[in-house]
């Protein structure tokens, strides 16, 4: 029996699709699951504290090193308004912020516009860092917005890859138009030629009616997590901008009834994966806000985000084997932002600082 070319297309399609379907369909049946979002919560940052305390430091006959990172999520996209001046604006924002902070690693979200990348990697690169990037990094960003850019000096990379949370749609090229290629950059890295460090980057979908899809994509980048520590790296350290807030009370909405569940998708993750989320394990009682009205224009004026209230949506996580990370510092980042002489920040978000001594 003969099949024609579109018939073995339409068969590897379906096969496709079936497979996709197959792996997705075990999670949307615990998201069938009816949890009280205020609960599920609160447990699972109380646990998160808990196995924390229980950490114990590793005694040092040595002054600690340190390592500063930084997540930031610059919106150069059309939708996010002044896009020309902010994209003017980046480099020298990125230089202040290395100068200021000294920081060794950059995850960057929302960094789509390939100009800007180019840009960006030659200021980087003049300054001692490398872009993590399993592709060219303009082809990358265009089509998921992610990067990485690592301190030469401290971190030697071993290899990079990248992971989508849906595969169907790096087959039908869904994202080409959309720029909607979701999940994970990973790099591999020796710090320091004594610890194995993974680094991660993410940005989940937003708005309201993609929950169900963010909470699936939080479930996969947890276990790509614990897979991280489980296989090959003593220390795992990720950049994230979950599109999802813990502080529930802040986060209900009258005209969004259901946003409240949104906190779900963190709970999925901590509850599960045993990683710790920096800044709530440094301020616990601290709001944290890395989208904010009051101190950002652009959260203000941007797209979608006119029904969005004050919140804490952007990430730093980190786990390791051995409890050799302790963490320091964790701070949101505001005035380094401003692009001189304006009332304008570089993006709709706040910058999220974080330091470890190990």
């Amino acid at each position: 029996m003969r099949i024609s070319r579109q018939g073995l297309a339409l068969t590897a399609l379906t096969a496709l699709l079936a497979v996709t379907t197959y792996e997705l369909r075990p999670q949307r049946q615990v998201l069938r699951q009816r949890v009280e979002p205020d609960a599920a919560v609160k447990a699972a940052y109380l646990a998160m504290r808990q196995h924390f305390e229980l950490r114990k430091s590793p005694a040092r006959e040595t002054p600690p090193k340190l390592l500063t990172v930084m997540t930031l999520n610059v919106g150069l996209s059309p939708s996010v308004p002044h896009l020309a001046a902010r994209k003017i604006a980046m480099n020298p924002v990125v230089e202040r912020l290395i100068d200021a902070f000294n920081v060794d690693v950059f995850f960057f979200q929302e960094l789509w516009e390939a100009d800007s990348v180019a840009s960006l990697r030659k200021l980087f690169k003049a300054r001692g860092y490398s872009f993590v990037s399993p592709l060219p990094s303009g082809t990358l960003g265009a089509m998921t917005g992610l990067q990485i850019a690592v301190r030469d000096s401290r971190l030697k990379p071993i290899r990079a890859s990248f992971e989508a949370f849906e595969p169907s749609s790096v087959a039908l090229g869904w994202f080409v138009e959309a720029r909607d290629l979701r999940g994970s950059l990973v790099g591999r890295f020796e710090l320091d030629d004594s610890l194995r460090v993974t680094l991660m980057n993410t940005h989940l979908t937003s708005g309201i009616a993609n929950l169900v899809r963010r909470r699936i994509q939080s479930q996969v980048f947890g276990e790509r997590l614990r897979g991280e520590l489980n296989k090959s790296a003593d220390v795992v350290i990720a950049g994230a901008d979950m599109n999802a807030s813990p502080d529930f009370a802040d986060a209900v909405r009258g005209e969004v009834p259901d946003w409240r569940e949104n906190g779900l998708v963190l709970a999925d993750l901590l509850s599960k994966s045993r990683f710790f989320d920096l800044f709530a394990v440094l301020h616990p009682t601290d709001a944290g806000w890395t989208q904010e009205r009051e101190r950002n224009l652009l959260a203000r004026t941007g797209s979608g985000t006119e029904y969005e209230p004050e919140q804490r949506i952007d990430y730093i996580f980190f786990g390791d084997t051995k409890n050799q990370l302790k963490p320091l510092q964790a701070s949101v980042v505001v005035d380094e932002l401003m692009i001189e002489g304006t009332e304008l920040p570089i993006g709709d978000h706040h910058g999220l600082l974080g330091t470890f001594a190990y």
